[in-house]
């Protein structure tokens, strides 16, 4: 939808990352809405990073990342490829990821997060002060 803009934010996945599943409220809300839980989230951003530009600005991603990080006690976020091999192992071995590796991925997550942020708070305001701007040239539609 939206050129793409909007795919991810909906309550149906937000729901199934964040349902605390110690929560007997919560675990009924998302059985009487048909919502699965979400084990693990796998989140490769938008190049931000290696192509700065409107467009190239995350929204979704960083949003699904926060959420599996912050309910980190039943979820598993996976935003850098390095750390897939080590995460499969333990899905073959055990069928479940150790709560230590859990809460080490969604620290990484959350300061990924933010380093994405400030290379976007740091590309806006240099715009900004060199007076350029920040939209496409052929898009007419700010």
């Amino acid at each position: 939808m939206l050129d793409g803009r909007l795919k991810t934010l909906h309550p149906r996945v937000f729901g199934g990352i964040l349902a605390n599943r110690t929560k007997l409220d919560h675990m009924q809300a998302i059985a009487e809405y048909n919502i699965a839980p979400i084990d693990l989230v796998v989140v490769n951003l938008y190049d931000f990073l290696g192509n700065p530009g409107i467009e190239t600005i995350d929204i979704g991603g960083p949003s699904l990342i926060r959420a599996a990080a912050k309910n980190c006690a039943s979820v598993t976020v996976l935003t850098d490829p390095k750390d897939y091999d080590e995460v499969i192992a333990h899905l073959f071995a055990t069928d479940e990821v150790p709560e230590e590796k859990r809460v080490a991925l969604a620290l990484k997550a959350f300061e990924y997060t933010a380093l994405y942020d400030a290379a976007i708070s740091k590309w806006l305001r240099d715009k900004i002060r060199s007076g350029e701007s920040i939209f496409p040239l052929n898009d007419a539609s700010h």
